[in-house]
């Protein structure tokens, strides 16, 4: 008997003689899809396990569902913003030359970059689910097209995390309390971002390679003549297996848990040393630096907060059994809401600061 299910699933014929392409796969537990293709355990948030099977190919978008025309619409809006705000994030430092040199510029330059790219991979492989699916018909369109869509906004995740982490280097070394802090000092710690930004891309790439050499694209062979591959990944070792969970976590756990622990001391230390130095309340001193400092603490909150429903979702729902389950609609809520800080990095970090909001507008002002 010649079973195509995936995943272990139990593969159910009529007659396997007589018509062999009838049968129905019955899932095993925390796997799901007509080929129990997908599933959530790994810690990992896929679009093609939780609209995939939505989805009909070669189909106008017109005549889709509403839910898929929702997704469709949502992604577009997800585009055009991020292309125009980054765009703008990236034109404000390039042309403003007073800012090439400010703390963490760099940083969220680079992160703009990537912003870019992570929505438009994004729109790319939805376009190419419904329009072209013979893109991930391959085992390189396959497995490079899912790559990026992990590789991109992972590495958008630590590029704005480090902002944060930085920041709190500045004020925990005494720099970014000063009006005219050490110029050399400040010109050493923006010259090393060029090396720490080349090791978080170097260390996010490599830490993924294990998942394009597991990636498989297969065809359901009832509907051979649609052509609808579906982009899988399957780790036959456990020690694989294992990594992959653990790399995921870090992954979501790592940016977050910088990012909350940095607006926090943030906070903390500035308070402390006015307060030591003025001899005045720990509460009013905390008040007055948190108004002063505002961005810098703002900043990484925002991203720790959206990072939150992404983090809880894909932590807790690691065993559902059908996409159109209640769990999977919270998955794919949280994962929209994770892509919010690579089109938003013109809100997150440059609205709230007073100097960067300043040289916006003169920049168009000038325009």
């Amino acid at each position: 008997m010649n079973n195509h299910c995936q995943n272990k699933g139990l593969c159910v014929q009529d007659d396997e003689f007589r018509n062999p392409l009838e049968f129905i796969c019955v899932c095993d537990r925390c796997f799901f899809g007509d080929l129990c293709q997908f599933t959530t355990s790994q810690y990992s948030i896929s679009l093609d396990a939780l609209i995939g099977q939505r989805i009909a190919s070669h189909t106008p978008i017109y005549r889709q569902s509403i839910s898929v025309q929702l997704y469709f619409t949502l992604i577009i809006l997800f585009v055009i913003i991020g292309l125009s705000l980054n765009s703008i994030t990236i034109t404000l430092f390039s042309i403003r030359t007073k800012l090439r040199n400010a703390e963490c510029s760099l940083y969220i330059m680079t992160s703009s970059g990537f912003g870019i790219c992570s929505v438009s991979i994004l729109c790319i492989k939805f376009i190419s689910v419904i329009f072209r699916p013979e893109m991930v018909a391959t085992q390189l369109g396959c497995a490079s097209m899912e790559y990026l869509l992990k590789l991109f906004p992972t590495i958008c995740d630590w590029l704005n995390a480090f902002v944060s982490l930085d920041r709190l280097w500045l004020i925990r070394t005494g720099a970014g309390m000063n009006k005219t802090p050490n110029k050399l000092a400040f010109k050493r710690r923006f010259l090393g971002s060029p090396a720490k930004i080349l090791f978080i891309i170097l260390l996010v790439l490599v830490s993924f390679l294990h998942d394009p050499i597991h990636r498989q694209s297969i065809i359901d062979p009832r509907f051979r003549n649609e052509n609808r591959p579906w982009c899988v990944v399957k780790f036959d070792q456990q020690a694989i297996h294992v990594y992959n969970i653990t790399i995921n976590i870090i992954h979501y756990v790592g940016p977050f848990i910088l990012n909350l622990i940095s607006s926090l001391l943030i906070l903390v230390y500035v308070s402390r040393s006015k307060s030591n130095a003025q001899k005045q309340s720990f509460h009013k001193i905390l008040k007055e630096q948190f108004l002063a400092y505002k961005s810098w603490i703002l900043s990484p909150l925002l991203l720790a907060l959206f990072t939150v429903p992404r983090l809880i979702f894909a932590l807790t729902f690691t065993c559902i059994t059908s996409p159109d389950a209640w769990q999977s609609q919270l998955l794919l809520i949280g994962y929209f809401i994770g892509f919010l800080p690579q089109i938003g990095t013109l809100i997150i970090f440059i609205l709230p600061s007073k100097t960067y909001k300043e040289e916006l507008i003169k920049l168009f002002k000038r325009q």
